[in-house]
């Protein structure tokens, strides 16, 4: 059975891999959040058929390059195994960058305010329609 950090006991792993899609989603007040997305493969080839969606808002940047490597949510974060569990599971991953953070447009104000809820509304009804 699974316990907290841990992924077990409810599917095989059944991807190895995945590939990495980065792109802006314009929120309802027109601001465009960094998105990156983490969709399993097989065999190099993006899984085409509708999966779950996990992702997560984060204010200390989504991706980045440091001496000549890209970082990624799901490279070189602690919870990045985590996720990496999930997509060789069959769950597409998703890393925004909050309004005014990392690649993001517009600008913050404050921790957990309206704006971003709504931002977080938003982004969740895209993973909604166009992910899976």
């Amino acid at each position: 059975m699974s316990k907290f950090g841990e992924y077990r006991g409810y599917s095989k792993e059944i991807y190895t891999e995945y590939v990495r899609i980065s792109h802006y989603v314009k929120v309802r007040d027109g601001t465009k959040l960094a998105v990156d997305i983490f969709r399993p493969t097989i065999n190099g080839v993006p899984e085409s058929k509708p999966l779950f969606v996990v992702w997560t808002h984060t204010r200390y940047t989504r991706a980045r390059i440091i001496d000549g490597k890209m970082w990624t949510q799901l490279s070189e974060t602690p919870w990045g195994s985590y996720e990496k569990t999930l997509v060789k599971h069959g769950y597409i991953v998703g890393a925004v960058d909050v309004r005014g953070g990392g690649a993001s447009f517009g600008v913050r104000h404050g921790e957990f305010n309206l704006p971003e809820a709504y931002d977080a509304y938003d982004v969740t009804e895209f993973c909604c329609a166009a992910l899976v």
